[in-house]
């Protein structure tokens, strides 16, 4: 039980990592966004509407692939993660079980003794 509870935490130090990561990637879309409604508002009242139309929407184009990717990546881990608490949970509850039991048949047999 040692043993899997030690590749357990090792698993879930690397999903959590990945989904702190990926929280990031998002963080920064937020604010990459925020800076493009900025720009497409100071764009409407420009002469050049069509050079910062072309570069806007590749900027939505990139970030809109990198939010699909990170999404569905995040939803991956969410569900691994999901699998560990419950393995984790299982091997607890077991565990408190077997000592339980284990305390049980030592009170009987103590009793049996006097």
């Amino acid at each position: 039980m040692k043993t899997e509870l030690k590749e357990i935490s090792y698993e879930l130090d690397d999903k959590v990592n990945s989904v702190s990561l990926s929280v990031r990637t998002l963080n920064d879309i937020q604010i990459l966004l925020g800076q493009l409604k900025v720009s497409m508002e100071e764009a409407d009242h420009s002469n050049d509407r069509q050079f910062y139309f072309e570069s806007h929407f590749r900027k939505v184009r990139v970030l809109s692939e990198l939010t699909f990717y990170t999404m569905g990546k995040l939803g991956k881990d969410l569900a691994y993660l999901e699998e560990l608490k419950d393995k984790l949970f299982e091997m607890v509850n077991s565990s408190e079980e077997n000592k339980k039991a284990s305390t049980e048949c030592e009170s009987k047999s103590e009793i049996k003794e006097r």
